[in-house]
């Protein structure tokens, strides 16, 4: 979350584009913009090349199972981090159970009538892309998702 005063910083240091595309979330336009017009701040500083590796991460993982851009579980905002698709099926695992729904999400998952993915982005407007983890031979990478989901909801109820 960027602060009133993150945003003076910003935009008086380096300027009003990159404030704005940070403001956005969009990782690759404010490293392209840093490194366009700010390389300095980014090769001579730790906090600086920390900071640029950070980006170029978020920006090379792009929307996978290991890094999440996009979506709301609870009061958490994942744009606001760096969340894998194990964490997300946790957090929203969690969410259930405090809900009451656990039961029959379990069963809406079970009977194949939707995919953990398609569950994710209509409820929690999550965008998982594709499968990245490991898939059991002779598994589908959906039903190893819900093999997955199933499990931390699972652990989800023995806490």
């Amino acid at each position: 979350m960027i602060t009133a005063a993150d945003e003076r910083l910003i935009a008086r240091e380096l300027g009003p584009d990159i404030l704005h595309a940070a403001k956005e979330g969009r990782a690759r336009d404010v490293l392209v913009l840093l490194m366009t017009d700010h390389a300095d701040l980014l090769t001579e500083t730790d906090a600086g090349a920390l900071f640029a590796a950070g980006l170029a991460l978020r920006i090379r993982a792009g929307s996978s199972d290991s890094y999440l851009p996009s979506g709301r579980i609870g009061r958490v905002d994942l744009s606001g981090g760096c969340y894998t698709t194990y964490t997300v099926f946790r957090l929203v695992a969690e969410d259930l159970a405090r809900r009451g729904l656990t039961r029959s999400v379990t069963a809406l998952l079970r009977a194949g009538r939707q995919t953990v993915r398609d569950f994710l982005m209509e409820q929690y407007g999550v965008s998982i892309g594709e499968r990245q983890y490991f898939t059991p031979r002779g598994r589908t990478p959906d039903q190893a998702d819900v093999v997955d989901f199933l499990r931390a909801m699972r652990k989800t109820e023995r806490r």
